[in-house]
């Protein structure tokens, strides 16, 4: 039950000590507008006019009620209050506003002590109708509402301004958001589309600050379902399954194949034993590179005969997946199968036979660039051996490697220019997704240990 509807039926009529004599309210009692008014300390619980046949209130006049918590300061009409009033509680807060027959009724203008405000329509002292509330110090999440009421509930369409800045605007169901609804955020980003007690929940499309996107399905305000991720004003979108806020599947490696110039794979004996110190062709990186480089670059070293004027290749995004257990491995046969353990000694665990899964090309993310740096390592002269290496030269002896030291030297990627010198060779580059290709074309300079280094995040799902 709320305060209101404590204070209604109470005292609409009451004996007068001469009710013979009509009772004038006082200057300072004259009604003025809703809110004027301070709760007043009267000698009797009501001052102000009676009808002089009926006896009831009616006219201007303060009452106040058994509970002197409350007071009603306004117009009455034969012992009900009707017309413009206002309810007066001791800790400050009031209504002020329409009354009818006793009742809060109609528009007015609801104060509480803590600093809210409600300006709206009311029923039956209950916020009913179109209002718009201000709220206070006891709240802490919510700060502003305009909208629909029923019965003191938020409830069909409004705006909710959260004190984070937050802004809801749509239907609203039990005090909350529900149904279709957007959300502008605080930060800048915005979502349309379905929610559920204020959190998204079903189809929706969210557009964050920082320039990520997401439409598709969410659940309890995470990406679940299908969706389509994407960059706002780019050409990058990665469509799929996402379950808790991520995607099932994102591309993790990149393939990198090279079209041209062909070169042809060494033939490896399979029956020739390995050498378990031989270092591996395809890592060709030693400890300081792979610190350098990391896992976001690749090296591509052509070594070819033939002097390439093209360099083509083709790039793919993949999902590689973590080794797994071969489910059906290989029985042992008698040559390689293990002795038993002798007597008292542990037995050795079996080996694990590990899998590497084949790789899923994700086809449906599109639109990511990569940063292409084209180049070649080049032989310098150390600046202080030059002279030396002058006079050795002059002598018909071989200059020591020792005297050289070794520099990448990237392409120039600006074809309006002209190369300086054999080791700056003017090259194009581009490259993208799926089936990306890039060509550069060399003049000058050897291209034996040429190598690209592609630049990509691992990633680039936030």
């Amino acid at each position: 039950m709320t305060m209101e509807s404590d204070v209604h039926g109470n005292g609409d009529s009451v004996s007068m000590p001469d009710p013979n004599i009509s009772q004038e309210v006082d200057d300072q009692m004259v009604y003025q507008q809703p809110g004027d008014m301070e709760y007043r300390v009267t000698k009797d619980r009501y001052v102000g006019n009676i009808d002089p046949v009926t006896k009831l209130r009616d006219g201007q006049g303060c009452y106040t009620y058994t509970n002197p918590y409350f007071q009603y300061q306004g117009s009455f009409e034969q012992g009900k209050k009707t017309g413009e009033g206002v309810l007066i509680m001791r800790d400050g807060s009031k209504y002020a506003g329409e009354w009818e027959n006793g009742e809060i009724m109609g528009q007015g203008t609801r104060t509480y002590d803590d600093g809210t405000e409600y300006v709206g329509e009311f029923c039956k002292g209950e916020k009913n109708g179109y209002g718009e509330v201000t709220y206070g110090r006891r709240n802490a999440r919510e700060e502003y509402y305009k909208g629909a009421w029923v019965m003191n509930i938020r409830h069909g369409f409004g705006q909710l301004l959260l004190r984070n800045g937050n802004v809801y605007k749509g239907n609203f169901v039990n005090n909350q958001p529900l149904g279709d609804c957007q959300i502008f955020l605080g930060d800048g980003g915005s979502y349309a589309g379905e929610v559920t007690n204020g959190i998204m929940h079903g189809i929706g499309e969210l557009k964050q600050a920082n320039g990520f996107a997401y439409a598709g399905k969410f659940e309890n305000g995470l990406k679940s379902g299908t969706g389509r991720f994407y960059i706002q004003n780019s050409s990058y979108s990665l469509e799929g399954m996402f379950e808790n806020d991520k995607p099932t599947l994102e591309a993790n490696h990149v393939l990198f194949d090279l079209v041209s110039p062909f070169v042809e794979e060494e033939v490896v004996d399979p029956k020739a034993k390995k050498d378990p110190k031989a270092v591996k062709k395809d890592a060709p990186f030693t400890e300081e590179e792979e610190a350098q480089y990391g896992s976001q670059k690749i090296y591509l070293e052509c070594k070819s005969d033939i002097e390439p004027k093209e360099v083509k290749f083709t790039m793919r995004l993949v999902f590689q997946g973590p080794d797994y257990e071969d489910p059906n491995p290989p029985e042992e046969d008698e040559k390689t199968k293990k002795k038993p353990p002798a007597k008292g000694a542990a037995a050795e665990e079996p080996e694990i036979r590990m899998l590497t899964p084949e790789p899923v090309t994700l086809d449906q993310e599109s639109g990511r660039v990569f940063a292409i740096e084209l180049g070649q390592n080049v032989k310098f002269l150390i600046e202080d051996k030059k002279e030396e290496a002058k006079e050795l030269k002059d002598q018909g002896q071989e200059i020591p490697e020792e005297f050289y030291q070794t520099k990448w030297v990237r392409f120039w990627t600006d074809q309006s220019k002209k190369p300086r010198d054999a080791t700056q060779v003017l090259s194009s580059h581009h490259a993208s997704e799926n089936d990306a290709s890039a060509a550069a074309a060399a003049e000058g300079g050897s291209m034996e240990e040429a190598k690209a280094h592609i630049t990509s995040k691992e990633t680039i799902y936030p």
